[in-house]
């Protein structure tokens, strides 16, 4: 890739995420490295993990269902490596 996150930062966020009970092998890489997917993380360590508090949201027409929150925090010093978590508050158009 022309643009990789420093390792210092991944070392970071994985080091935030075990601090959190996120097993390694939860955690996968793409782009690399510049995409972290985090899998089966339960609602309530989201919440905690990010200072949320993630519902169920229904579109009134459509009725889709997502699994959404209306706000988010991540401790200061992640804050200038990491650009977005997803989902989190996009609900889309």
């Amino acid at each position: 890739p022309l643009v990789a996150p420093h390792p210092d930062a991944l070392a970071l966020v994985h080091s935030w995420l075990g601090h959190h009970g996120v097993p390694p092998a939860s955690v996968s890489a793409t782009h690399g490295g510049g995409w972290l997917t985090v899998a089966a993380v339960p609602v309530p360590q989201a919440n905690a993990l990010l200072g949320a508090s993630y519902q169920l949201y229904r579109h009134a027409e459509t009725h889709e269902t997502v699994l959404r929150t209306l706000g988010y925090a991540l401790p200061a010093a992640l804050l200038a490596h990491v650009r977005t978590v997803v989902p989190t508050t996009h609900f889309g158009s």
